[in-house]
């Protein structure tokens, strides 16, 4: 499930929240423009950057990074994850 919380026409800022339930399908690989910033509120999930690795994120756990290196999302274990997207755009 995904719900957008600020999504607006020509702003710079997208902040779109997941609850990501076992076995869901997360999607491929993502890239944009700008800077990509993750939120873990409740579970686990790990962040897999190309060119860079695995990070694991747990509760109240931030990472961000350019939006132009590719990136995709892997559940830790069988418990959802509560996670918050963050997406700044270069204006």
């Amino acid at each position: 499930m995904s719900c957008a919380l600020h999504m607006r026409p020509h702003s710079p800022l997208e902040v779109i929240e997941y609850v990501v339930e076992p076995g869901q399908f997360i999607g491929g690989w993502f890239e944009s423009k700008g800077v990509t910033g993750v939120y873990v509120v409740s579970g686990e999930l790990e962040v897999e950057l190309v060119g860079v690795g695995r990070i694991r994120l747990g509760p109240r756990d931030f990472v961000d990074y350019p939006s132009t290196i590719r990136d995709r999302w892997h559940l830790v274990d069988d418990r959802p994850a509560h996670v918050l997207l963050v997406i700044a755009q270069p204006q």
